[in-house]
């Protein structure tokens, strides 16, 4: 990942006075919290109703259900649960500390904010953001200034810096709460979740941090990508100060939005090599799209694929992807649009993943050279040369196969073998247990 950081340190000959102080109002939620379907909504409202106070930070976390924003950055959403003890969800702190006074559902209350706001901060922070022309990577930029007239060095003052998403609109429920928008969602802290020191400045001092990063790949929705910072007192958990920069306005006419609606697989056999996906690709943006680079990937093996063609607002076109091999066993096989018109990020995530296909493979079988023929038919443990995937092959002549295995009442054995009336002509059979198929061999001594 790349990752540029730098510092500058300036130095004014005057100060001006304590600065303004933002609220900074963090909350611990889940896609599949019972009470967070009645609390964040109410919260939602109250930081709206307050926004030019407020700077705000949403965790999903890993409890009490299913959240697939927590799985995007599960570990840096547990550091800051642990930072603050949190055990349940719904959890909110304000500039630190939890909130006087609110109770559920009103987690914060105007008050609060109020309260909070009216308190003056020795440390501004002036924080921007740009994106590159490919969409891939943002540079961040916050100047801290002590605007009062004495030293400022707290030695635990670190300064935090995390992607958001101002709102994630899921065009379907991804937990088991009825909410499908989220605000703010935490993406990843530019920082690191551990934060940055901040250095002694005298009085009118400021420093400039630099960062250039890659986006994280999660990010759904390109255009509502934003930055926040906020500078926390590790000693005591407070807020000294925060910030919130603007999103940066992209031009739909020159950045594709590409989905991948569907994918089709010919129908194969358990004894298949690799499979043969044709993705369906649309244009669901304002620019054209010429090019895409998709990857395939089954848990082991990824590979990268590359469509050329022009497709206009709402056209649509199939790509062969060709051969992708598949390994032993159980393969599910997802598709991933990585990027379109020649390394630009495609603007919207949702319409990207089509729902993966799983495939299996018979895990490669021994051959086995055995007069199977001159053996009584006994248990059928003497004729199995192997068994992937709890599977077991075993060779017969027809007599046994008829008399043996073609018969539940048989033998205790055969009860677990197929009783379809086959072609006995050929010299052998190959079984598979408990898959219920029967296959001629060329070779009455070649099982596999």
């Amino acid at each position: 990942m790349k990752r540029i950081f730098t510092l500058l340190i300036l130095t004014a000959v005057s100060y001006v006075s304590n600065a303004q102080r933002l609220v900074f109002v963090e909350e611990f939620t889940q896609a599949s919290c019972p009470p967070c379907e009645t609390s964040t909504p109410q919260l939602n409202a109250t930081l709206s109703a307050n926004a030019d106070k407020v700077v705000q930070l949403r965790y999903q976390t890993s409890w009490p259900g299913v959240d697939p924003m927590n799985a995007d950055n599960p570990d840096e959403v547990q550091t800051r649960v642990d930072y603050y003890g949190i055990t349940g969800v719904p959890g909110v702190r304000i500039d630190g500390q939890n909130a006087v006074g609110a109770t559920f559902p009103e987690l914060i209350t105007p008050a609060n904010i109020a309260a909070n706001y009216a308190i003056e901060s020795p440390l501004s922070i002036a924080l921007s953001h740009t994106l590159s022309d490919n969409l891939q990577e943002a540079t961040i930029v916050a100047t801290i200034t002590n605007t009062s007239d004495a030293m400022y060095d707290i030695a635990t003052d670190k300064i935090r810096v995390a992607g958001v998403e101002e709102l994630i609109a899921w065009p379907f429920r991804p937990g088991s709460t009825s909410i499908q928008d989220y605000e703010y969602v935490m993406k990843k802290f530019y920082t690191g979740v551990e934060g940055m020191d901040v250095p002694a400045l005298a009085a009118g001092e400021s420093i400039e941090m630099t960062w250039t990063e890659n986006l994280a790949n999660v990010i759904y929705n390109v255009e509502e990508f934003n930055v926040v910072a906020f500078i926390q007192d590790d000693a005591t958990k407070s807020i000294v100060n925060a910030a919130e920069s603007t999103k940066v306005a992209i031009d739909k006419s020159t950045y594709a939005d590409a989905g991948t609606v569907d994918v089709t697989v010919a129908p194969g056999d358990y004894c298949q090599e690799s499979v043969t996906p044709t993705i369906t690709i649309t244009n669901d943006g304002e620019a054209n799209i010429t090019q895409a680079t998709i990857a395939a990937f089954n848990g082991v093996t990824a590979q990268a694929y590359e469509w050329t063609g022009d497709l206009a607002t709402g056209e649509s076109a199939d790509f062969d992807l060709g051969a992708f091999p598949l390994d032993n066993g159980a393969n599910p096989l997802g598709l991933y649009l990585l990027s379109v018109n020649n390394g630009q990020r495609d603007l919207v995530y949702f319409n990207n993943i089509p729902t993966p296909g799983q495939y299996n493979k018979f895990s490669d079988l021994a051959v086995v050279d055995e007069d199977f023929e001159g053996r009584a038919f006994g248990d059928v443990g003497d004729f199995i040369v192997d068994a992937p995937i709890a599977l077991a092959f075993v060779t017969v002549t027809p007599a046994e196969f008829n008399t043996n295995v073609g018969s539940e009442s048989a033998n205790s054995v055969s009860r677990g073998w197929s009783t379809t009336t086959v072609d006995t002509s050929p010299s052998s059979y190959s079984a598979r247990r408990g898959a219920r198929r029967w296959r001629p061999l060329a070779d009455s001594r070649r099982g596999r």
